[in-house]
């Protein structure tokens, strides 16, 4: 959910939230916002890949996470994803698009994701994932859209059949 823009936009319309976010200060700082707002939304601090919801949702939005794993970490995300959407639910899924190099340094894994060793980004993993790979980790779900920005951001809107 990072600091929580969409879960509070969605809390504010009407809808039941539940935010997830591997950051406990990203938590935190949703956590005060939403008291800040007088909004209820459920929180949780866990990885995107140990996710295990019991309850099904209508809608999960998935804004810039999956780049920040190896592409077998995205299955497992997909795979989770896939089964706590309801049948019919929908999903919106982005990827950022090729990054500047910049001054940090990093290693790159044997999938291609990159490790950073040095600069601001140190511990961070990023992924570059090309559209193919995409149309993979969408497999078992319906491609409602396929958007592709001028920065080379993608933006995928699925369906669970």
């Amino acid at each position: 959910c990072g600091f929580g823009h969409w879960s509070i936009v969605l809390a504010k319309a009407g809808f039941r939230v539940k935010a997830v976010d591997i950051s406990s200060e990203a938590i935190k700082r949703l956590q005060k916002w939403a008291s800040e707002e007088g909004l209820s939304i459920d929180t949780d601090i866990t990885p995107a890949q140990r996710i295990n919801l019991e309850e099904e949702f209508d809608a999960i939005i998935c804004n810039s996470v999956l780049d920040h794993m190896p592409f077998a970490d995205a299955m497992k995300v997909m795979y989770n994803i896939r089964n706590v959407l309801k049948i019919g639910g929908i999903a919106y899924i982005s990827f950022d698009g090729l990054e500047e190099e910049g001054e940090d340094e990093f290693i790159v894994l044997d999938d291609g994701t990159r490790k950073y060793t040095k600069g601001e980004r140190k511990g961070m993993l990023w992924r570059f994932y090309t559209d193919d790979e995409i149309q993979v980790l969408c497999k078992d779900m319906e491609i409602l859209e396929f958007i592709k920005k001028s920065n080379g951001k993608r933006e995928i809107w699925v369906r669970k059949k």
